[in-house]
Formats: C-alpha cells, sequence, structure tokens
C-alpha cells in the first residue's frame, strides 16, 4: 500500500498559519488540554516528538505531565507531525512552522 502525504510543501514555500486552519483548531485543543500543566520545554517536547518521534529523557523528566499526554496520543498531534514530514525537505518552512508552534504553546 502507497503512503500519501497529507500536505504537499514545495521547497520555496514558506509557513502562513493560514493555509493550516485544522493545525491552529489543534493547537487551540493541545492548549486547553494542558493548562494545569506546566509551561517548561512544553514546545521543545511537542516539537521533538512530532517532528523526529523522539524526547530527551531530560525532557521527559522535566515536565512529565505533558511528554506523556503527547506521547500516549491524549492530544491531537497528527496534523503538526504530517507537516513535518511534509517539510522536510524545507528547512526554512520548517523554521518558521517551529516559531509558530514556540509562539502558540508558550502564550
Amino acid at each position: 500500500m502507497r503512503h500519501y502525504p497529507k500536505y504537499l510543501v514545495k521547497a520555496d514555500d514558506e509557513f502562513d498559519s493560514i493555509n493550516f486552519p485544522q493545525l491552529v483548531q489543534d493547537l487551540n485543543q493541545i492548549n486547553e488540554a494542558s493548562v494545569n500543566v506546566p509551561q517548561t520545554l512544553k514546545a521543545e517536547i511537542l516539537i521533538s516528538f512530532t517532528k523526529i518521534h523522539s524526547l530527551k529523557h531530560e525532557w521527559i523528566n522535566a515536565n512529565p505531565m505533558f511528554a506523556e499526554l503527547v506521547t500516549t496520543g491524549e492530544l491531537p498531534i497528527g496534523n503538526i507531525a504530517s507537516l513535518f514530514e511534509a517539510s522536510s525537505k524545507n528547512s526554512y518552512f520548517q523554521q518558521q512552522f517551529e516559531r509558530f508552534l514556540q509562539q502558540r504553546i508558550n502564550s
């Protein structure tokens, strides 16, 4: 069975959240679901897990509640992971996307 990407990101594309309304909804849900979770390394945990499917041990220790939410499937992170996968050959897009995630998660 063939795997088709959910998103198509070209080499010269730039990230703009207006093009990804479902992603913005997912981030709102993530923020709502984790409102009572410490802010410590939340963006780093979310980005690392959705981008490379891995977390640093010290990040898990620093914020075990959020690490558990992210890794157990309790949060809607599929669109974030799909967009990272689709943009794997466009580092500028990924940098912009990561900055956006950091701002939204840390606000």
